[in-house]
């Protein structure tokens, strides 16, 4: 469990990183490239752009799903965990009962 929130926390980084310098970078590149009037560099920046921003888009799309699904799995092993705790308690409880009746 711990390594899946240590993965994912590093992750999460990695994601926020790239969302917080990729768009701006490109669209600094894209003003840059339209105010000097290189217009074949502009034309081919922004097709490349618009690719990579889709593709990214895409990867994260699939990231956060697999993701949501190891948590679905995880938290569902913690509720059969919990559920046979719960019963090992009963079952204690139980014995412990007998024993005092018994006495």
């Amino acid at each position: 469990m711990f390594k899946l929130i240590s993965g994912t926390t590093r992750q999460v980084k990695l994601w926020a990183f790239f969302a917080g310098t990729l768009p701006i970078t490109v669209l600094a590149f894209i003003c840059l490239a339209y105010f000097f009037g290189w217009t074949d560099i502009y034309h081919k920046t922004l097709i490349l752009a618009g690719l990579s921003f889709f593709f990214v888009a895409v990867l994260w799309w699939w990231w956060a799903i697999f993701k949501i699904a190891k948590l679905a799995i995880l938290i569902d092993r913690t509720n059969d965990n919990f559920d046979s705790v719960i019963q090992d308690l009963r079952e204690i409880k139980k014995i412990s009962r007998d024993i005092a009746n018994s006495n």
